[in-house]
C-alpha cells in the first residue's frame, strides 16, 4: 500500500471563510438536532458489524452519546438517526448549505480547487498501478452520491468516456445536470446498497457519503459480489486530532463529528473492517485534513474582538502562515481527520 500525505489548505479558504463567518448559526442548528435525536430509539447492534452494542464502549461528545463498537471500532451515536436526519428536525439543516447554487465560473473554480486534484491523484495511482491512461478513459465510472456533479464535471473534461452519478438530493441532480449539459446524474431515492445492484461499473467514486448511509454493512455486502479487479475510491470521516478539538472546546460549530451531518465515525480499524468484508484491499491512501482550520476557526470564533485590531490581524496571519506546517504533521502522524482512499476488488 501507498500513502500521500497533505495538501495546500489555500484549496478551501473560501469554504472555511464562510464557515466562520456561518459558525453560531451552525452551532445552533446542531445544538437544535441534538435535541431532536435523543428523542430516537436506541441502538442494540453495530451499524457496520451488527455485532450487539451491550459490551460497547460509551462515550459523550458534544452532549450526544456514542457507541465505540468493541468488534469492528466503528464509532456510532446511540440513538438511530431517522432516513431523512438532520433535514426533519427543527433547525431543518440542509446538505444545500454545503453545495449552494453557484453560477459557472464559481462551479469550474470549486471543481479545480476540491475535484480536480482528487481525480489527478486516482489517474496518478492507477498508472502506478499498472492501468494506463488508455485504459482509464475507457473504464465506466459511478459517482454515488454525485452531489452538485463536480466530480464527474472533473471525469467529462479529463476525457472519461463512460461515466454518470446517482443523488438522492432532486435539487442538486438538476444542479448538476445543467452544468454538466446532459443527464449524467440519476435521481436515486433508495439505498446505496441498491445502487451497487442497479447501477454496474469498473470504478466506483463516493467522496464523503459512506458516513451517512445506515445500510453500511449491506453496502459492503453488496460490493463483495463485484467482479474482481473492480475499483474502490471513497472518502470517509475518521476519529482524529479534529475530533478532540470538538470534544475540549464545545462553543464553535462542530464539523468532524457535529452530531448532525455526522452521527458515525469511522476508525482506521473500521475502515479495514469495513473492505475485508466487501474483499477489496488498499492500494493507496491520501492523507489530509482540515484540523488545523478547525483550530484556528475555533480560535478566531472564540476571540473576535478580543484584541485591537492590529493584534487580531497578527493573530490570523501567524495562524495563516503556520496552518500547512502544522496540518502536516498531523496528516504524516496519520491523525488527520479524514481518509481518502483506492480500493481494488482481489477475488
Amino acid at each position: 500500500m501507498r500513502f500521500k500525505y497533505s495538501k495546500p489548505g489555500i484549496d478551501i479558504i473560501p469554504e472555511t471563510l464562510e464557515r466562520t463567518k456561518q459558525d453560531k448559526a451552525l452551532l445552533h442548528g446542531q445544538m437544535t438536532a441534538i435535541s431532536h435525536l435523543k428523542k430516537q430509539p436506541l441502538r442494540n447492534c453495530c451499524i457496520l458489524c451488527h455485532d450487539s452494542l451491550e459490551q460497547a464502549a460509551l462515550f459523550t461528545h458534544r452532549q450526544l452519546a456514542y457507541y465505540l463498537c468493541c468488534r469492528c471500532h466503528h464509532i456510532q451515536s446511540q440513538h438511530i438517526p431517522s432516513e431523512a436526519y438532520p433535514t426533519d428536525t427543527p433547525a431543518g439543516l440542509s446538505f444545500l448549505d454545503v453545495y449552494p447554487k453557484l453560477n459557472t465560473e464559481q462551479f469550474v473554480f470549486r471543481q479545480n480547487r476540491i475535484y480536480k486534484p482528487k481525480y489527478d491523484w486516482i489517474r496518478e495511482s492507477l498508472i502506478e498501478f499498472g492501468i494506463n491512461e488508455k485504459e482509464i478513459q475507457q473504464k465506466s465510472f459511478l459517482e454515488l452520491g454525485a452531489g452538485a456533479g463536480y466530480f464527474l464535471a472533473t471525469l467529462k473534461d479529463a476525457g472519461i468516456k463512460h461515466f454518470k452519478g446517482i443523488e438522492q438530493n432532486n435539487f442538486l441532480c438538476n444542479i448538476g445536470n445543467a452544468h454538466l449539459g446532459g443527464n449524467y446524474i440519476q435521481h436515486h431515492q433508495e439505498t446505496l446498497s441498491s445502487a451497487i445492484v442497479c447501477h454496474e461499473a469498473q470504478i466506483y467514486i463516493a467522496f464523503f457519503v459512506l458516513e451517512h448511509i445506515q445500510d453500511v454493512k449491506d453496502f459492503f455486502k453488496k460490493l463483495s459480489l463485484a467482479k474482481k479487479g473492480t475499483i474502490l475510491v471513497f472518502s470517509v470521516p475518521v476519529f482524529s486530532f479534529a475530533t478532540l478539538l470538538e470534544s475540549a472546546f464545545e462553543f464553535h460549530a462542530g464539523r468532524n463529528l457535529d452530531n448532525a451531518f455526522h452521527v458515525q465515525l469511522y476508525t482506521d480499524d473500521s475502515i479495514a473492517y469495513a473492505l475485508n468484508m466487501a474483499g477489496f484491499s488498499i492500494i493507496n491512501q491520501w492523507l489530509f485534513g482540515q484540523d488545523m482550520s478547525d483550530l484556528q476557526r475555533l480560535l478566531t470564533v472564540q476571540l473576535n474582538n478580543r484584541y485591537p485590531p492590529y493584534l487580531e490581524k497578527m493573530m490570523q496571519a501567524k495562524l495563516s502562515a503556520m496552518q500547512d506546517s502544522l496540518q502536516s504533521h498531523i496528516d504524516y502522524a496519520q491523525f488527520c481527520d479524514s481518509r481518502h482512499l483506492i480500493c481494488i476488488k482481489e477475488k
